[in-house]
């Protein structure tokens, strides 16, 4: 997925929805990817199968363009089976799109309208486009809730830097600024394991920033590349040092992916960023100004 949530907690199911992909080039995120293979599956990127989710929990979908898979977000279903044998139940959810950078899939969140049961099992499950095709609801996810909801909100503990750079491809987002956090160090409180996006903020004309309304993007961790070998001339040279995972903010594919956040141009660029939760809960806001190099002032 573009900018993957941070390892290591990136679950598996997320991976896997990335199978029906081309090869990463140099381990390179999907917005690197031209096309598919073959027809991706959809995927649940939270709450992962192996972790209990709360009971206020958001459901977050890998969801590949409409296909013979299904239609949208408005084809997803989320459906408790109390057990085995028993007629599974539809949960009435608010289906909406977040992010803008996750390649090749469209990240939905399902926010159930309810909160959900404890100890029960749940599926996620989309409704195939063509009535024709059977079944006509594919079950692709499943999960466990545990006894209580999730009220702490996250923090984000550390940023060890903050650059601007530019667009991937010259050709085509040659003015298009990124901001960096480098090392972006958050965690949970409540939840050790928690599996954390990122909201993006950007402030108005007037420098305002206002995080009560919805995010601009939400992203997920780039995790930094391998350290290189040690070298053969200098078997006993200190490692490099640790680097933690980045959020890389603005528009990656400026040529084929219009609807990525742009970021001004410059003279600069002010934004808010905070972590949230599979619960929706979010951290205080941090706040990012940088000037933009080489834009007219």
């Amino acid at each position: 997925m573009g900018r993957l949530i941070s390892a290591p907690n990136a679950p598996p199911a997320a991976l896997a929805a990335l199978a029906g992909l081309a090869l990463w080039a140099g381990g390179a995120s999907p917005e690197a990817v031209a096309c598919p293979v073959v027809e991706p599956k959809p995927s649940v990127l939270t709450p992962a199968r192996e972790v209990e989710a709360s009971l206020n929990e958001r459901v977050r979908v890998l969801l590949p363009p409409e296909g013979r898979y299904g239609g949208g977000p408005g084809a997803l279903r989320l459906r408790a089976r109390p057990g085995p044998g028993v007629e599974p139940r539809e949960i009435a959810v608010r289906a909406r799109p977040l992010g803008s950078a996750w390649g090749y899939f469209s990240l939905v969140e399902l926010t159930p309208l309810a909160p959900l049961a404890p100890s029960t099992r749940y599926e996620v499950a989309l409704v195939r486009s063509d009535p024709q095709q059977q079944p006509p609801l594919v079950v692709f996810g499943a999960f466990r809730t545990g006894g209580s909801a999730d009220t702490t909100a996250p923090r984000i503990e550390s940023v060890a830097g903050v650059k601007v750079q530019r667009g991937d491809d010259p050709a085509c987002t040659p003015d298009t600024p990124q901001v960096v956090l480098e090392g972006l160090e958050a965690r949970d409180p409540g939840r050790p394991k928690a599996q954390l996006l990122f909201g993006v903020w950007l402030a108005d004309a007037s420098g305002n920033i206002d995080p009560s309304r919805p995010p601009d993007d939400i992203l997920g961790l780039d995790e930094p590349p391998p350290p290189p070998p040690p070298s053969p001339d200098a078997p006993n040279a200190a490692p490099p040092p640790k680097v933690g995972p980045s959020l890389v903010i603005g528009r990656r594919r400026g040529c084929d992916d219009p609807s990525a956040l742009a970021l001004p141009a410059g003279p600069s660029i002010a934004l808010g960023v905070a972590a949230i939760d599979e619960a929706g809960n979010a951290s205080a806001l941090r706040r990012v100004k940088v000037a933009v190099p080489g834009a007219p002032r």
